[in-house]
C-alpha cells in the first residue's frame, strides 16, 4: 500500500520560528544541512519531514532524516540511525520526495510503501 502526504508553509511563518525559538532549527537538521541550505530551501525540506511524522505510525527525530538534491538537483532524502532501522522493521519503503517554493511558500510532498 503507497501512502502520501504533502504540506505547505509560509516562508514568513518559518523564518520567524526559526528566529523565536533557535533550538528549533537544531533540533530539524544536521549541522551540514543548516551549512549548505538556505532558510526558503530549509522550510521545504522541514516539510518533507513533516510528511514523513504524518505518515509512519512511530516517533522520529528529524535530525535521522536528511534531503539532499542528486546530480540532476531533485530532492533524495537518506534516513539513518535508529529511524532507518524502524523503517526496515516496520517493512516502509521511502518511494520519493518532492519539494517547491515560491516567495511566499515552500511544500514538501511525500510517497511512502508499506509492506504487509
Amino acid at each position: 500500500m503507497y501512502k502520501e502526504y504533502h504540506k505547505i508553509i509560509l516562508l514568513e511563518e518559518f523564518k520567524k520560528k526559526c528566529e523565536q525559538e533557535p533550538s528549533f532549527i537544531n533540533s530539524s537538521f544536521t549541522e551540514e544541512m543548516i551549512k549548505e541550505h538556505s532558510t526558503n530551501s530549509l522550510a521545504g525540506r522541514y516539510m518533507v519531514k513533516e510528511c514523513f511524522d504524518k505518515l509512519v505510525p512511530f516517533n522520529i527525530d528529524y535530525r535521522e532524516i536528511e534531503i539532499k538534491n542528486n546530480s540532476m538537483g531533485k530532492p533524495v532524502m537518506e534516513v539513518k540511525g535508529t529511524l532507518k532501522k524502524q523503517l526496515t522493521k516496520e517493512k516502509i519503503e521511502l518511494v520519493d520526495c518532492s519539494i517547491s517554493h515560491s516567495r511566499e511558500r515552500a511544500v514538501g510532498y511525500l510517497i511512502l510503501k508499506f509492506k504487509d
